[in-house]
């Protein structure tokens, strides 16, 4: 057995005092699974949830690699309600829906009851090696966007999809790889805020 997925609080580096998050999964091939290394919180409500978003102050660290060549993806932070999941990925020449050998971020919107609709759309920006960067993921956007994400309070990207209107509103922060990734990554979090709107 190789590599395990960790999560984990850390004192250094911390954006704010006195802890940050640290998020590591392993490269992962084929038959590999364990990729998951994820904070999930649900917040449920007596009325319909009109929007979710979580944001959070995130750092990465070089791997000592360029990756290249995945057919797997690394998902950063994910919001989810009413049958819908929205999350913010990264990889390095994976096949999207927009590209055929895609690297950077992007954002996958699945909405998995009926006829399942699955959508893919590039982000601009990054999130740069050992600088701390505000990221903001919504599902369900006031500006009529299914979902989108804002880098350091710019909008970055959108997608247009489908969901329903739910009681409970999810948020999943950490790192969940899927194969196959090259290299294994580290981001380290900060300053999670999870917002559910009604």
């Amino acid at each position: 057995m190789g590599q395990q997925a960790v999560l984990r609080l850390i004192t250094a580096p911390a954006l704010s005092s006195p802890n940050a998050l640290s998020s590591v999964v392993p490269a992962l091939r084929f038959n590999d699974s364990d990729g998951n290394a994820t904070l999930a919180w649900n917040g449920v409500g007596a009325t319909q949830v009109t929007n979710v978003s979580v944001a959070a102050s995130i750092s990465t660290v070089a791997t000592g690699g360029e990756p290249s060549g995945w057919t797997g993806f690394i998902d950063i932070l994910c919001a989810s309600t009413g049958n819908a999941d929205t999350c913010l990925r990264y990889t390095a020449g994976a096949e999207t829906a927009f590209a055929s050998s895609y690297t950077g971020l992007l954002i996958d919107h699945n909405y998995k009851v009926g006829p399942p609709v699955w959508v893919q759309c590039p982000v601009t920006g990054s999130i740069p090696f050992g600088l701390w960067t505000r990221v903001e993921v919504r599902l369900g956007n006031p500006n009529g966007e299914t979902s989108e994400v804002l880098i350091n309070g710019i909008s970055a990207g959108f997608c247009n999809g489908t969901y329903n209107q739910d009681t409970v509103g999810s948020a999943i922060v950490g790192l969940r790889a899927y194969p196959d990734t090259e290299i294994p990554m580290t981001y380290y979090y900060d300053n999670v805020i999870v917002a559910v709107r009604r």
